[in-house]
């Protein structure tokens, strides 16, 4: 089986993790061989070279590039292509139609609300490509399958929903001090992190916020915030730290490439999304037995299962963050977080999620 991967980015992130995932663990299925496609070169690329999954490279600009369709259709014929799968709106909709023209049969999948820009004059022309030429969509949530649906009419009879999934062998409890050495911390300081990158959705603004409450409780309370950060967001997030007082308890890192040692470090694991169409960040920081406090933003409330795990609050509200950090008991063993988490490993594992996508395309080719 040929199978053709497009996605709209080159990252880092977490949609450009599962693509990543997906091409090497297909080519690594017997009678299987991946095709990745991107739009420049990146992060994703880098990855990809150096396990020998070289992509082609076919950059994409403006709203409608017919250049970029018809070289998709030459690689698809070129390369003998069977499945086409997709992720995010421009790839889907490009790819959509591309199978249309070629006879072959598409997969797309959609990774969060980041999809759904309700502004969009032409999203109703966009998804009835989609609907027409997806065999089946995907999405890495039920809620998110949902708001789908029912903004954007996707057609219920194809969609499916495969959660994202992470290496279990790599992510796994452990403990370090390396970032309180690194930014000159005392010990004892509890460390509470987030990672992801500096978007709109992921609330750093709200994070900033609950920071500058919970210093007023317990100053040995720092906040971490790992993920790549440029332009205006970014430049805002740290002139608002510096009027907030906050440049000795909130630590901007950059993208890391080591999410397992930033996630030993954590006592806390914070996420302050106001969407999230799952978090992988999340299930990293439960696999390595992290506490979480979380918001009802799509994904969380599917992976966060009980208190023993964590806690969810309301999307947006910062005095019940603040009160969730406070009210979490830091214990060491971790051993409930990580009883709950065995409970669902394979739900969550990457081998899991491989084998799903695969019987898809076996249903479908």
């Amino acid at each position: 089986m040929n199978i053709l991967h497009s996605i709209d980015t080159a990252g880092p992130g977490g949609a450009e993790t599962v693509y990543r995932d997906l091409v090497i663990g297909m080519s690594s299925r017997e009678k299987v061989s991946s095709y990745p496609v991107l739009p420049y070169k990146g992060w994703l690329y880098d990855e990809l070279v150096a396990v020998g999954e070289p992509p082609a490279v076919v950059p994409v600009k403006g709203a409608f590039n017919v250049k970029y369709l018809w070289s998709l259709v030459r690689l698809i014929r070129k390369n003998h292509i069977d499945l086409i799968h997709s992720h995010l709106i421009g790839s889907n909709v490009y790819c959509s139609m591309a199978g249309l023209l070629t006879c072959t049969p598409v997969i797309a999948t959609f990774h969060g609300f980041v999809d759904s820009d309700k502004k969009d004059s032409l999203r109703w022309l966009k998804f009835a490509i989609i609907n027409k030429g997806c065999k089946a969509v995907v999405f890495v949530s039920s809620h998110l399958k949902d708001f789908f649906v029912k903004e954007f009419g996707v057609d219920p009879d194809i969609c499916n929903v495969i959660y994202n999934g992470i290496d279990i062998k790599c992510f796994k409890p452990g403990r370090s001090n390396s970032l309180r050495v690194e930014l000159g911390l005392e010990r004892e300081d509890i460390l509470v992190g987030s990672i992801g990158n500096i978007r709109p959705a992921k609330g750093y603004d709200i994070l900033l916020k609950v920071a500058a409450l919970v210093k007023e409780k317990n100053k040995k309370i720092k906040f971490i915030i790992a993920g790549q950060g440029q332009g205006s967001l970014f430049d805002n997030l740290q002139r608002f730290r510096k009027k907030m007082d906050l440049e000795d308890t909130v630590f901007f890192l950059g993208y890391r490439e080591n999410a397992v040692e930033l996630l030993h470090n954590f006592d806390l694991f914070l996420l302050t999304s106001t969407s999230e169409g799952f978090s992988i960040s999340t299930v990293e920081a439960l696999a390595c037995g992290v506490p979480i406090v979380a918001t009802k933003c799509g994904g969380p409330e599917e992976i966060i299962g009980s208190a023993l795990t964590g806690k969810l609050v309301a999307n947006g509200s910062v005095e019940a963050l603040k009160d969730a950090i406070l009210e979490i008991r830091f214990d060491p063993s971790q051993e409930n977080i990580l009883q709950s988490f065995n409970k669902q490993t394979e739900r969550w594992s990457l081998s899991f999620m491989l084998d799903a996508y695969m019987r898809l395309y076996k249903s479908i080719v």
